[in-house]
């Protein structure tokens, strides 16, 4: 059996609708960088392999992020409803199977596979 550390996933597959921008959410500077570097940077210095889920933008937001991180797995998410429905279950309370929660779980499932597999 091989040791692991960690994985961290990290979510960057918003679309950022309400932010009326053409840029990816997760792109928006925020003192000086764009947001999901700061969110890399983080999850690097708890040490562990970097998992980067993306949707909106993904050919944007991969360049970014393997620009300030090479060895960073990335991910799509294909499906998304917006407004945080990845966390929500049925009626929009607590997690569950809901569409968008099927398709967050395919994103996070490739990720943990390809992790396991290494």
């Amino acid at each position: 059996m091989t040791d692991r550390s960690c994985l961290c996933v990290v979510l960057a597959a918003g679309e950022g609708t309400r932010m009326k921008s053409a840029l990816p959410k997760v792109l928006h500077p925020i003192a000086g960088l764009p947001m999901v570097v700061h969110v890399m940077r983080a999850a690097e210095a708890a040490g562990g392999d970097l998992a980067l889920v993306v949707g909106s933008g993904a050919e944007a937001v991969e360049a970014v992020a393997r620009k300030h991180a090479p060895a960073v797995a990335t991910y799509v998410q294909r499906e998304r409803l917006g407004g945080g429905a990845g966390g929500r279950g049925p009626g929009g309370r607590g997690a569950g199977a809901s569409r968008a929660g099927s398709s967050i779980g395919c994103a996070l499932s490739s990720a943990l596979r390809f992790w396991l597999r290494k």
